[in-house]
């Protein structure tokens, strides 16, 4: 029985007899290889899971909010007399638009220009918002 010694390290190579350090060292190689390529597929894995977790997360978020809507349109329809459930989504959806209006106007820094949506020329209702935007600006200087 032959017992055959495995070297650590490089400095550890000096104790291997000489014809044995040239395998050992391609065995050191391939070793060191095979542990980077095992680093990388485990942090690609490990990357791949947080982003599964992460759309689990959204979903689940997602679903809250729906259930949430659902169940305060359900409440409001049934309290008020007359009120549509299509009354409710457009009341929700308006305070959402005046909370969002609020919240830019909060930012000085901010650089918004509102465009109707019911311009004739998608061209000349640009131009006109650009035209109205620096306007504003310049008279707020």
């Amino acid at each position: 029985m032959r017992l055959r010694l495995r070297p650590r390290n490089e400095a550890d190579l000096t104790t291997v007899c000489r014809p044995c350090v040239s395998r050992t060292k391609t065995v050191m190689i391939d070793d060191a290889c095979s542990y980077e390529q095992i680093l990388l597929v485990k942090a690609a894995e490990a990357d791949a899971e947080a982003k599964y977790l992460s759309g689990v997360g959204v979903a689940r978020q997602r679903k809250a909010i729906v259930d949430g809507l659902r169940d305060s349109i359900a409440h409001f329809a049934s309290n008020v007399e007359g009120a549509a459930p299509k009354d409710v989504i457009d009341l929700l959806l308006l305070t959402q638009y005046f909370d969002m209006l609020k919240e830019v106007g909060n930012h000085p820094q901010t650089n918004t220009i509102f465009l109707p949506s019911d311009s004739g020329g998608t061209a000349g209702g640009i131009r006109d918002g650009v035209l109205q935007a620096s306007a504003s600006a310049k008279m707020a200087r």
